[in-house]
């Protein structure tokens, strides 16, 4: 799913994660000859995403320090799962936004309304494997979505693609700037 939605961003330069976990989506984006770098605000996290994807940088950063990086205008700025957990969605986005060079794209990667436990195992069914991580994300987002703040903001942005994914669990936007 994540390296769909990577996969539907064209073009080369610097990539920034904002909340990058164990580092995935840089990983990702760094094997497809993006300069990427992924920050988060959990140390172990980010020494756990450099010994995984050693061709991305990683740093321990708020979400504010790397939204005042006035120095360097990347070329796409992703987020996944993070807007969930922020209390100020609209501002994070506004930020990213700012942020982000002319002609770029903000990659955004969140659950919709239909992510819940009961889906993930119907959907685990269909697809004849299980995965304990993916019901305890379903368990945990239990419907609950940013979806409809994203849609809202974007609706005024130009969107690239809209991706579904886990059937139609999670949905990745790709907006240019």
């Amino acid at each position: 799913m994540h390296a769909d939605t990577v996969g539907a961003v064209p073009g080369r330069g610097v990539w920034y994660d904002i909340g990058c976990g164990p580092g995935l989506i840089p990983g990702i984006a760094s094997e497809r000859g993006f300069d990427a770098t992924g920050f988060d605000i959990n140390p172990e996290s980010i020494a756990l995403a450099k010994k995984l994807y050693p061709k991305a940088r990683f740093s321990h950063k708020y979400l504010e320090a790397v939204l005042a990086t006035p120095d360097e205008k990347p070329n796409v700025i992703s987020m996944s799962s993070l807007l969930f957990v922020l209390p100020e969605k609209a501002e994070a986005l506004n930020g990213a936004w700012k942020l982000l060079r002319e002609g770029g794209h903000l990659v955004i990667i969140e659950t919709t309304g239909t992510m819940n436990l009961r889906n993930v195992v119907e959907y685990s069914i269909k697809q004849g494997s299980f995965s304990f991580a993916l019901c305890l994300w379903g368990f945990a987002r239990s419907g609950r979505t940013v979806e409809g703040v994203i849609t809202e903001w974007a609706r005024k942005k130009n969107y690239v693609a809209v991706q579904n994914h886990l059937g139609g669990m999670v949905r990745g936007w790709v907006i240019r700037k």
